[in-house]
């Protein structure tokens, strides 16, 4: 399987790819550090085109509430937008919610 994780050089994203890697897929890393930017939307259509899924482990270092929602809100969009043009069939996005109280 073709698959694209869409904040693949972060901490979560290193480790799933590691994994995938093992279990016998095919990767690419969709990162601003290789030309793909989910908050611009720069490179996704690029960076989707042939994939079969794409993971989102997007991460924000925004602590408010709104700020955070609109971040992952505005991400979710694009991705999905792209992913729509590209023809890929699956959109896995992982999440993870810490309080900070």
């Amino acid at each position: 399987m073709e698959i694209l994780i869409v904040g693949g050089n972060g901490h979560v994203g290193r480790r799933l790819g590691a994994r995938l890697r093992e279990l016998g897929h095919t990767l690419r890393i969709g990162s601003r550090q290789n030309g793909v930017d989910a908050v611009t939307g720069e490179g996704l259509g690029e960076a989707m085109s042939g994939a079969d899924v794409v993971v989102d482990v997007l991460n924000t270092a925004e602590m408010d509430a709104a700020a955070a929602t609109a971040f992952f809100r505005g991400t979710t969009e694009r991705m999905l937008a792209a992913e729509q043009t590209t023809g890929v069939g699956h959109h896995v996005l992982l999440s993870i919610v810490a309080s900070t109280t």
